[in-house]
């Protein structure tokens, strides 16, 4: 029985933690340039294998900083990481944009909330400490708390990055 045990935890260890020298997990930095404002975020990166996936908080600074009115954006990315050159590499993306903005004024409130997925490409160079550029396009919603229905426009963006697995 012992023996059973031993090797089912000898099974398990791939499973646990990590057991390679790349890390699964990352933190990253983003300033991103948007037709309504520009953004700095701060995110979650987690690759098991070559997928990527990210979630990210970001924080419109014209908006936010100058404007006073606080302007969030919650992003998720799933990507898949091709490895070009030991450490340059590109990646396919698939990204969903939601950001939310306060517009009331004494008189009457109005909130816009933007909907925005994406299809890019990111280019990374690094190997713990990696840096890059992305870029991408796809289709706008935007609603109003004032009107119904939504505005279907086309958006670009593009961003630098920063990222640091841990």
């Amino acid at each position: 029985m012992n023996r059973v045990m031993l090797l089912f935890s000898f099974m398990l260890l791939p499973f646990l933690g990590r057991t390679q020298d790349d890390s699964k997990s990352a933190i990253a930095a983003t300033f991103q340039y948007h037709p309504y404002d520009f953004f700095l975020g701060l995110g979650y990166q987690y690759a098991p294998q070559k997928w990527e996936q990210e979630a990210r908080l970001s924080i419109g600074l014209n908006r936010s900083l100058f404007q006073r009115r606080f302007y969030p954006k919650l992003t998720y990315i799933f990507a898949y990481r091709l490895t070009v050159y030991k450490t340059f590499s590109c990646a396919p993306f698939l990204r969903l944009d939601a950001s939310f903005l306060d517009v009331s004024s004494d008189v009457n409130t109005n909130r816009l909330t933007w909907l925005e997925p994406n299809l890019g490409i990111n280019v990374m160079n690094g190997k713990r400490l990696k840096y890059g550029l992305s870029s991408g396009i796809g289709p706008s919603w935007e609603w109003s708390s004032q009107h119904s229905g939504a505005i279907q426009t086309w958006n670009v963006f593009a961003e630098i990055n920063l990222t640091y697995a841990i």
